[in-house]
């Protein structure tokens, strides 16, 4: 999190209804200052680079992408930022690979509002939110 305690989060998401409904689950479930912007794929490069995002939330179902290149997309615009993935996957050999190309958490494409605030808050803290679901050495 940046030195101002305010948490900085961009939904990438095509569809809005549903990044309307994520971005008001996140406003209520997090007691912390932040904010809360939807952008899609193309408006990433726009971003603004004097106070960058803390956390992408990458919606994949709204998405035209792969998830590789929408990872690859975030992480060359903005590589200190953390990354949650939201995907409909719920077991390891689909979801670690993920992990592996940089994502810092993931969570089912319909979260419950306590584990997005806690995904949300342990990604910004620079740790790594594991699923409950995920059995992980350290799972948070």
């Amino acid at each position: 999190m940046n030195t101002d305690g305010i948490i900085r989060i961009v939904i990438i998401a095509e569809s809005r209804p549903r990044s309307i409904t994520l971005s008001k689950m996140i406003s209520e479930g997090l007691e912390q200052p932040l904010t809360v912007e939807i952008k899609n794929l193309t408006e990433i490069d726009h971003l603004n680079k004097h106070r960058p995002p803390d956390v992408f939330i990458l919606d994949l179902l709204s998405l035209d992408h792969p998830a590789s290149y929408v990872i690859q997309q975030i992480m060359e615009v903005e590589n200190n930022s953390r990354v949650i993935l939201l995907h409909v996957y719920q077991s390891s050999e689909l979801v670690m690979p993920f992990y592996e190309m940089g994502v810092d958490g993931y969570l089912y494409c319909e979260p419950k509002r306590n584990d997005l605030a806690e995904a949300i808050e342990t990604v910004a803290d620079g740790r790594i939110y594991y699923p409950p679901f995920l059995s992980v050495a350290g799972n948070t």
